[in-house]
C-alpha cells in the first residue's frame, strides 16, 4: 500500500497544502528559493503550519550557485572527461533502463535494461556500477 504524504509549500507559485508530490512539484521545481516539506498525514502537515515551527527543504536555484565551485569541477563549466550517468523509471509500466555516456561529446558508452521491475533508485545505482565496472576494464580513471 502506498503512503499517504502531504506537503506544505511556503514558498512557490501557490503556498498551501498539497496532497500528492506532482501537485507540490508544480509549485517547488523552477521556482527560485522555494521552501516546502512532506509530512505523513494531512493532519500533521496542517498542525507544524499551524505551527510554524518546522524543517523546512529549499530547492536549489538551477545555477546550484552553493555548489558552483568544488574539486569536480562546476555545473556551468563540468569536467568534460568523465562519464555522466543517469537511470529512468517509467511510474506506469514499471520499466526501468540505465545508461552511460562521455560527458564531453555525449557518445553512449553503455546502456542497461530494460529491467521489468525497476526502479529509478535501482538503475541509478546499477549505472554508477556500470561505470565503474567500465572503467576497470578500459584501465581509464575519469569522474564518474
Amino acid at each position: 500500500m502506498k503512503k499517504e504524504k502531504h506537503y506544505i509549500v511556503l514558498k512557490g507559485r501557490k503556498v498551501g497544502i498539497f496532497n500528492n508530490w506532482e501537485d507540490c512539484k508544480a509549485q517547488v521545481f523552477g521556482f527560485s528559493g522555494a521552501v516546502y516539506k512532506s509530512f505523513e498525514s494531512r493532519q500533521l502537515a496542517e498542525e507544524a503550519l499551524a505551527n510554524g515551527n518546522i524543517a523546512i527543504k529549499k530547492v536549489e536555484s538551477a545555477t546550484c550557485q552553493n555548489r558552483d565551485n568544488n574539486k569536480y569541477g562546476n555545473l556551468s563549466n563540468p569536467i568534460t572527461q568523465s562519464i555522466s550517468v543517469d537511470g529512468a523509471w517509467n511510474t506506469v509500466t514499471g520499466i526501468a533502463e540505465y545508461q552511460g555516456v562521455e560527458t564531453l561529446t555525449g557518445k553512449v558508452v553503455f546502456k542497461g535494461g530494460p529491467f521489468q521491475q525497476g526502479t529509478n533508485n535501482l538503475v541509478e545505482f546499477l549505472a554508477i556500477v556500470h561505470a565503474l565496472a567500465y572503467c576497470k576494464q578500459k584501465d581509464v580513471t575519469v569522474p564518474i
